[in-house]
Parts: structure tokens; sequence; C-alpha cells
């Protein structure tokens, strides 16, 4: 479920939430009046087929208007009860979005960890925490930094090398990664390894090692996106 940035002050202001969908072509054709009181113009993900306004904003109909904190409410209870439904915040995705400039974030894969725009595909991949942990359970054990990097960097290289061997099924999916190059890199085994150091789960240092864990990753693998993006500009040229 995506959430606007509109609903959540809504709800903050105990306000009102219209329940809106966009007009469609038939219901203009049928006399609709586009400048009625059930007539609203929003922000939505896509324009084919509806009608729009100078501000690019599209003509929704108002079919029900209830109180914001009655859906959220709602929301949560079924949250709580049954682990759904999913509870995305959209404006904030996209705010933060690096490609905020060419692209435009309308949902996520299933699982919610990686937000897509239209024709993303997910190239994932993780990295095995466990494997650089030497004397592991006892007072010598250490994490060894330096080929934890390496594989990180090796790794970028290696999801990158799949953009060239997608096997997407269509064309929209194959122009986007090939386009983008995007890619997403995590890591397993955190609480293996954090025990396997001897390390108490949840303590200052745990919490200390898992961030520069994250770090690590993060930093080299730019800083190798930007040698890959020398690389093959120079290489397309």
């Amino acid at each position: 479920m995506l959430i606007t940035e509109e609903f959540i002050n809504a709800v903050r202001n105990d306000g009102d939430w219209d329940l809106t969908f966009p007009v469609s072509q038939k219901e203009i054709e049928g006399g609709l009046d586009l400048n009625g009181e059930d007539i609203v113009w929003r922000h939505f993900p896509t324009t084919d087929g509806y009608t729009t306004n100078d501000d690019g904003l599209v003509a929704c109909r108002i079919y029900e208007t209830i109180r914001a904190q009655k859906l959220w409410n709602a929301i949560m209870s079924s949250t709580y009860d049954y682990a759904e439904p999913g509870f995305i915040l959209i404006d904030e995705v996209n705010n933060k979005n690096n490609n905020w400039f060419c692209e435009d974030i309308r949902a996520t894969n299933p699982c919610g960890e990686q937000p897509l725009p239209p024709y993303g595909s997910c190239l994932l991949g993780s990295v095995n925490l466990t494997k650089f942990v030497r004397n592991p359970f006892t007072k010598e054990a250490y994490f060894d930094w330096e080929e934890y990097k390496d594989v990180v960097s090796v790794f970028t290289r290696m999801l990158d090398n799949v953009v060239e061997i997608n096997g997407l099924p269509l064309d929209g999916q194959r122009s986007e990664i090939e386009y983008k190059r995007r890619h997403g890199m995590g890591f397993l085994g955190l609480g293996s390894t954090i025990t396997m150091l001897t390390m108490k789960y949840g303590d200052a240092e745990s919490l200390e090692f898992t961030e520069k864990v994250a770090r690590d990753m993060a930093v080299t693998g730019l800083a190798t996106g930007l040698e890959l993006a020398r690389e093959k500009v120079q290489h397309q040229s």
C-alpha cells in the first residue's frame, strides 16, 4: 500500500480523506462535469488514457469521503493482526531516490525492499558475512575487513555484468536495466557473525560493527560503480 504525505497529514490533523479513482474517457463522453464537486485533480503514477490539466494532475472522481484516522486505524489493525498490507511511504521514497531526475518510483517488489519505476526489475545479491570471520568463537576472533571490501568490489562488478545477460522478457524491462544498470547488494549471516566474533547481539559493540559493515559495503560499492561508469562509458563511446 502506497501511503502519501498528504494522507499522513490528514491523519495527524484528524481530517477527511477522499476515496478517488481517475475518471475514464467513457465517463467524460457520458457528460461527466470535470468542474463538479465530486472531481479532484491529483498526482497519479501514470497519465496514459486519463484526463490531465496543465500541471500534469489527473482528474479523479470522489466515490466516498471518510475520516483519515478511521482508514489509518483499519490499516494498522490489519497490519498488526495479519502482517498485511505492506506499508510504503511513497513520497519519502521518491524524495530520497538518487534517480529522481529521470524516474518516478511507482511500487516495490512483493517483499518491499526494492522500490522500482515502471519496467524496473530486481537484480539482487547478498554477501555472507560469516566467511570473513577469522579464529571464530575465540578471544582472537576478528573480521577481515580488507577481504570483505575486496569481495564487495568484485561482487559489484559481477552484478553489473548480469545486466548484459539479464534474460528479462519485455523490451521495456531490458531497456530500463541496461540504461540505469540498477542492482542491489545486501548481506546475510549478521547474527551468526556477531556470535562468532564473541560479541553480544544488540550491545554497543555489535551495533558499531553492524554500522561499519553497512558503511563499508555502501562506500566500496559506490567507488566501484564510479570505476565502472568510467570504463563502460569509454567502451561505449
